[in-house]
């Protein structure tokens, strides 16, 4: 295996660092959640995938860009795995959440630090789908204070529908601990994959409170924020134990050719994405 160029930002001297900004170096900045994944996937998963997706990405554009891979945000904006208020235990417990408003502040003060350093492109790559909204408040926040170029992307969501189709992607649709990510925590976190808890008749489930042409669940291309009207709901609203999906059609070979996929995207984007200017009237 090639030993991969250190872009961890973490690891850089402040001297390091101020030459990556003169370079204009892109901030790539990964944002996760701990939150439950069914019987069979770690609490982790989200984080896991971004994490792993975003290395090997910024380590690949490294050869062509200067791009550092800030340290992962791993607490999202996970409400919607909790049951509702006063209960005194969620159905399917474990997830760690931070309030909508605190994860914008958190990532909002993070990117203010990087335009301090002299960085002015960040690019939040997003590897849970309830915190694409507050993110994107994050960079209108952050463009309305800084001359920055901040970008917000959910990893899964660079790659084209077909190509994912492609592999072939058996459920057709990126759901909550079903198929896609299982495929993905069999490649990158095997040890922790539990399949022997699956239960045999887990299924596809679409909804169970809302089923309309309206709404979608499917994040495959970032639909969900494409569709006509959007519903707030909980997991336990259209969720079997927790999964989305059928995780037993997941494979480790999927994982591997998902996991191509959705670096090859993130290096595209990121090449793309150091070339954007502002445009001036």
């Amino acid at each position: 295996m090639p030993i991969l160029p250190n872009v961890r930002y973490e690891d850089m001297t402040w001297p390091d660092l101020k030459k990556a900004a003169e370079q204009d170096a892109v901030i790539v900045q990964p944002v996760g959640a701990i939150e439950q994944h069914g019987p069979h996937l770690p609490v982790s998963t989200d984080t896991m995938q971004v994490n792993n997706a975003t290395f090997l990405a910024c380590a690949e554009a490294a050869e062509q860009i200067p791009v550092l891979l800030a340290p992962t945000v791993h607490w999202g904006f996970s409400t919607i795995q909790m049951d509702i208020p006063n209960e005194d235990k969620d159905r399917y417990p474990g997830t760690l959440t931070l309030t909508a408003q605190l994860l914008m502040d958190l990532c909002v003060q993070l990117s203010q630090c990087f335009v301090r350093a002299g960085f002015k492109r960040i690019l939040f790559v997003n590897g849970h789908g309830g915190n694409y909204q507050p993110l994107m408040t994050v960079a209108r926040t952050i463009r309305d204070l800084t001359d920055a170029m901040v970008g917000v992307a959910n990893y899964y969501g660079l790659v084209e529908v077909k190509d994912m189709l492609d592999v072939p992607l058996e459920e057709a649709s990126i759901k909550h601990a079903g198929e896609w990510e299982t495929s993905l925590a069999l490649l990158w976190d095997a040890d922790n994959v539990r399949m022997d808890q699956i239960k045999s008749e887990q299924r596809a489930i679409n909804a169970i409170k809302v089923n309309s042409e309206y709404v979608s669940r499917d994040e495959l291309g970032g639909k969900q924020y494409s569709t006509k009207a959007f519903v707030a709901e909980k997991n336990i609203d259209f969720s079997f134990e927790g999964v989305v999906g059928n995780p037993a059609q997941g494979s480790a070979e999927k994982g591997q050719k998902f996991a191509d996929l959705h670096v090859a995207s993130i290096v595209e984007f990121l090449l793309e994405f150091k070339k954007w200017e502002y445009g001036k009237l």
